[in-house]
C-alpha cells in the first residue's frame, strides 16, 4: 500500500515513534510521546460530559486508548499510515473519543457485563480477577487467543445470554458440539488466566 502525502504536518519524530511501532512493535515511544497529550484529550472530553464521576477513571481509559491503538498488531495504526488526512494528533484524538464512549458502556453503564463469564470459568481463589479494567484486558487477550468460533460461542453464551442451541444456529453446527466448544473454550481461558 502506498502511503499518501498527507502525513507532511506531522514532526519526523511523530513519524519515527510511528514506523517504529508498526515494524518492530516497539511502541514505546509513541506512548512517550503522546501520554500527555492522550490525557488532556481525555480530561476535555469527559469535561464536555459534565460527568465527575468519569474522572477517576480518566488513567484507566489512557491505557485504554493506547491499549486500542495496539490491538491486533497496530492494526489501527497501519490503518492511519495508509489512509492519512489528518495530522496523527487529531486523529489520536479521535480514538480518545471513541474510547472514552467504549468505556462509558463496558464499564460504568453495565460494569458487571464480564462477571457470567468469570464465574464459569471457576478459577482458583488465588487469581480470582473482577470487572476491572486490568483484568479486563488480560481476559480480552486470552480471548484472542481463542479461535474465531471459540470466541463466538462465548460472547454469544456469557455476553448476550444465548442458549446452546442459539449458538448452534449462529454457528452452524449443533448443540452437542456447541457444548464441547464452550467447555474446550472455557479450559483455554481459565489456563490463560492463571498463567
Amino acid at each position: 500500500m502506498k502511503e499518501k502525502k498527507t502525513h507532511e504536518k506531522n514532526t519526523q519524530k511523530e513519524m519515527d515513534a510511528l514506523n517504529k511501532c508498526i515494524q518492530n512493535n516497539d511502541c514505546a515511544d509513541l506512548v512517550s510521546h503522546y501520554w500527555n497529550y492522550v490525557f488532556f484529550a481525555i480530561q476535555q472530553i469527559i469535561e464536555k460530559r459534565n460527568n465527575d464521576e468519569l474522572n477517576s477513571h480518566s488513567n484507566d481509559m489512557i491505557i485504554e486508548v493506547f491499549h486500542a491503538l495496539q490491538k491486533n498488531n497496530n492494526r489501527r495504526l497501519k490503518q492511519y499510515k495508509t489512509d492519512g488526512g489528518k495530522k496523527l494528533s487529531s486523529w489520536i484524538y479521535t480514538i480518545c473519543e471513541q474510547t472514552v464512549s467504549n468505556y462509558i458502556r463496558d464499564h460504568i453503564e453495565d460494569p458487571n457485563k464480564f462477571v457470567p463469564l468469570l464465574e464459569a470459568l471457576e478459577l482458583p481463589d488465588d487469581r480470582q480477577i473482577s470487572p476491572n479494567l486490568t483484568d479486563m484486558i488480560t481476559l480480552e487477550d486470552c480471548l484472542q487467543q481463542l479461535s474465531r468460533d471459540d470466541r463466538i460461542a462465548i460472547k454469544l453464551k456469557y455476553y448476550e445470554g444465548y442458549a446452546s442451541n442459539e449458538i448452534a444456529d449462529v454457528l452452524d453446527s449443533n448443540e452437542n458440539a456447541v457444548n464441547n466448544r464452550l467447555h474446550e473454550a472455557k479450559k483455554r481461558l481459565t489456563k490463560c488466566l492463571e498463567a
